[in-house]
C-alpha cells in the first residue's frame, strides 16, 4: 500500500457501529482514500460479516479465526438476523470494547459526529497527534469517518482493493446481458424491508405495493416504453410481484454482493 514494504503506521479498523454492507464499505472505503494518501497500511477487523465476499487479507490470524471464519456458523446456527445480532454482540463486546479500553490513547473516535479525514480535510488534533508519535498503530472506532476528495483521488486504486469475486462479476453479467436482448431499458430497484419494518417506526419503509405505484409514475414522468422496460426487484424479504401487475418485472436472487452488482449494471436505481 505505501512505497515500501514497511509502512511507517498501521491503522485498524475497530469497529464501525455495526452497520450493513453499504454503510460499512462507505467507511471502509474513507480509512481506506486515507491510508493511500499517508502510505500506511490498513486492517479492518469489523469487516467479519462480509469478508468472505472479498479477498482481503484481515491481517490477523486470531481475529479471522475468531471472527471471520466463524461468522457463517453463526447464521446457520440462528435462524434469520439472529446469527448477525450474536456475531455482533460478540465481536462488539468480547473484543472491540475490551481493545478501546485498552488502547484508549490510541482510539480516533467516529461515533458522534462525522470524521472527515484527508486529503478532504487536515488531520483533526487527535488524529494528528497520532500520525506524529512513534507507535506504529492507529485505531479507528466508529462508522463516521468520510472522505469525499480521496474516495474521488484514489478510486482506481479502491476499486482495485475492493475487487468482487469473478464468479459473482460473470454471474450479474449473464443474468444482465440476458434481459439486455429483450429491454431497452433495465431499472433496478431496492426494497430494505427486514429492519426498516420497524426502524424509527418504519418512516423508511416502502412497501411492494407502494413501489409499484413508484414505478408506473417513473414511466410516466420520463415518458418510458411500459413494454421496453424491465424493473429488476432486489430485496432482503420476499416480494410479491404480483402487485405490478403487467409491468415487466424480474427478482434478483443474488447475493448482497451480486445485488450491488445488479443494481450497478442498471440504466437507473430506485
Amino acid at each position: 500500500m505505501g512505497s515500501n514494504n514497511s509502512p511507517k503506521k498501521t491503522v485498524v479498523i475497530l469497529w464501525d457501529q455495526a452497520g450493513q454492507l453499504a454503510n460499512e464499505l462507505w467507511n471502509y472505503m474513507s480509512v481506506f482514500a486515507y491510508c493511500l494518501e499517508k502510505r500506511y497500511e490498513l486492517k479492518n477487523y469489523a469487516f467479519y460479516k462480509y469478508g468472505r465476499f472479498f479477498n482481503i487479507p484481515v491481517g490477523n490470524p486470531l481475529v479471522d479465526y475468531l471472527y471471520f471464519k466463524t461468522f457463517s456458523f453463526y447464521q446457520s446456527l440462528l435462524p434469520g438476523r439472529l446469527g448477525r445480532h450474536f456475531s455482533d454482540l460478540l465481536y462488539r463486546y468480547g473484543f472491540a470494547q475490551p481493545m478501546k479500553r485498552i488502547k484508549k490513547s490510541r482510539i480516533v473516535n467516529g461515533t458522534e459526529c462525522v470524521k472527515y479525514l484527508p486529503p478532504t480535510r487536515k488531520s483533526e488534533p487527535m488524529l494528528r497527534h497520532l500520525e506524529q508519535d512513534i507507535s506504529k498503530v492507529i485505531y479507528f472506532y466508529g462508522g463516521l469517518f468520510r472522505n469525499t476528495v480521496g474516495l474521488e483521488k484514489y478510486r482506481q486504486g479502491i476499486l482495485h482493493y475492493f475487487q468482487y469475486p469473478k464468479s459473482a462479476r460473470a454471474k450479474v453479467q449473464g443474468f444482465i446481458t440476458s434481459l439486455r436482448s429483450r429491454y431497452r431499458y433495465l431499472v433496478g430497484i431496492h426494497i430494505r424491508q427486514t429492519d426498516y419494518r420497524v426502524y424509527r417506526g418504519g418512516r423508511y419503509y416502502v412497501t411492494p405495493q407502494e413501489t409499484a405505484v413508484i414505478a408506473r409514475q417513473y414511466l410516466k414522468y420520463l415518458k418510458r416504453s411500459q413494454t421496453e422496460t424491465c424493473f429488476i426487484i432486489c430485496s432482503d424479504g420476499a416480494v410479491d410481484l404480483q402487485c405490478f401487475g403487467d409491468l415487466n418485472v424480474v427478482r434478483s436472487h443474488g447475493n448482497l454482493i451480486e445485488d450491488l452488482l445488479v443494481l450497478a449494471s442498471s440504466d437507473v436505481i430506485l
